[in-house]
């Protein structure tokens, strides 16, 4: 039998203010009129096809990370956003109304990051004739504490003999490879 559960342990985040990133001339401006946002504002990119803002974070190892986005987007419209790091594009998501300027929500995605500074480019792109620029932004946080799914096995006796288990654990991670033999006795 296998059971499944999700692991628990505590996720430790680090935070980046938008606000911090760089950008093009004319691309962008940081902006605090909508309470809700922390550090000195928010990125808030021209609402134009293609705009964009980059962020360097740095990560501690080679691998998949959670982060979530903080964002507000006050329009009636989704506001679509691709994701590069390092140059190479790795998610496209829609950051839904929020229903006001000053309601701050955040999504939260997985991106591959390698060991040491890595730049993730937020850019909007234009899936659906008319919806140009991001919604506003104002911090990521990132952990590499992915959660993950964890699994035990209960092996049972069935008979005469016995089922050898390589390695043995408590639990075993999503993808991680068990031997299971069974022996005569």
């Amino acid at each position: 039998q296998i059971s499944e559960s999700v692991d628990n342990t505590k996720t430790e985040w680090t935070i980046y203010e938008a606000e911090k990133g760089t950008w093009p001339e004319g691309m962008v401006s940081i902006d605090s009129n909508h309470e809700g946002f922390t550090g000195s504002g928010f990125v808030n990119t021209a609402n134009k096809l293609n705009a964009y803002f980059d962020m360097v974070v740095e990560a501690d190892v080679s691998g998949a990370y959670t982060v979530k986005i903080y964002y507000a987007n006050g329009s009636d419209s989704n506001r679509p956003i691709q994701l590069s790091v390092n140059e190479s594009i790795q998610f496209t998501e829609i950051h839904c109304p929020s229903n006001s300027w000053k309601i701050w929500d955040f999504t939260t995605i997985c991106l591959n990051l390698k060991k040491g500074s890595n730049t993730i480019r937020f850019a909007s792109v234009d899936p659906q004739l008319g919806i140009k620029g991001l919604a506003n932004i104002d911090k990521i946080a990132i952990s590499n504490n992915v959660r993950s799914t964890i699994y035990s096995l209960d092996i049972k006796n069935a008979g005469l003999g016995t089922v050898l288990i390589n390695p043995v654990k408590k639990k075993y991670a999503t993808d991680e490879v068990v031997e299971l033999k069974a022996v005569k006795s």
